[in-house]
């Protein structure tokens, strides 16, 4: 079956001008992933599966369909209960943080590189070099240092494994404004079962705001090769933008 191509920057403007405008966006990416999903995952020179691609998703809510249910601690139920007297810190412009990387809209892109793991996202033009060859978390590295954290990857067969540390717990864990603090320790685990899908798994483990560890998992579709990273304007602090409700 052939898919039509897809050029996205017209797809995208079509799925904002009318309600049938996003089905048939999706009907388009289901179609491209209907046309290739028999073809063989594509493997590494060491074996590992390719995970290399740009990869649609759409904003998520981290507590549905998590297991086990994620419950508050005294202080968890408190930053929430004021979330919306809060301003999302996005809204400024500043970065959105792991897990809500991947709990936010608009597609992604991973390179695999010896040693390392590239990901480059289209929101807030963010990106990640994770490494895979072995190292720990820097002994040296402060808690709560930055946005992202620091993260490390490692392979348990064909699944990889990042571990993320040390960020700042100035973000949420979604768009819904679900809290994390600075204690947070971020597991996911990326794995393509078949060439057009990319399974994603996210752990939290944050003992100041969550009484115990939970998991959501997705799956993200691969995009046509027409597909490409589009521009993302965002400026930290730009009070203008956010107060005017623009990017």
């Amino acid at each position: 079956m052939m898919c039509a191509a897809l050029t996205r920057a017209q797809d995208l403007q079509d799925a904002g001008a009318n309600p049938q405008g996003m089905a048939d966006l999706l009907a388009k990416l289901k179609a491209y992933g209907d046309s290739v999903a028999k073809k063989p995952v594509p493997r590494l020179s060491d074996g590992k599966p390719d995970l290399s691609g740009v990869y649609n998703k759409v904003v998520r809510d981290i507590f549905q369909g998590a297991q086990p249910k994620p419950e508050y601690t005294a202080a968890g139920k408190a930053k929430w209960e004021n979330v919306a007297n809060e301003i999302d810190p996005v809204n400024q412009c500043n970065w959105p943080g792991v897990p809500r990387l991947m709990q936010e809209p608009d597609p992604f892109e991973i390179e695999m590189k010896p040693g390392k793991v590239i990901f480059l996202y289209e929101y807030m033009h963010n990106f990640r070099v994770v490494p895979t060859d072995g190292r720990p978390h820097p002994k040296d590295v402060p808690l709560s240092r930055a946005w992202l954290g620091d993260s490390v990857g490692h392979w348990e067969g064909d699944t990889l494994v990042i571990d993320t540390v040390g960020m700042n717990g100035l973000t949420r864990l979604d768009p819904m404004g679900h809290p994390k603090s600075e204690q947070a320790h971020i597991i996911e685990k990326y794995r393509r079962p078949r060439f057009d899908q990319l399974w994603y798994e996210v752990t939290v483990e944050d003992p100041k705001y969550y009484r115990q560890a939970f998991s959501q998992s997705a799956t993200f579709p691969l995009t046509p090769p027409e597909w490409r990273l589009e521009e993302y304007a965002c400026n930290e602090n730009n009070q203008d933008s956010w107060v005017k409700g623009a990017h």
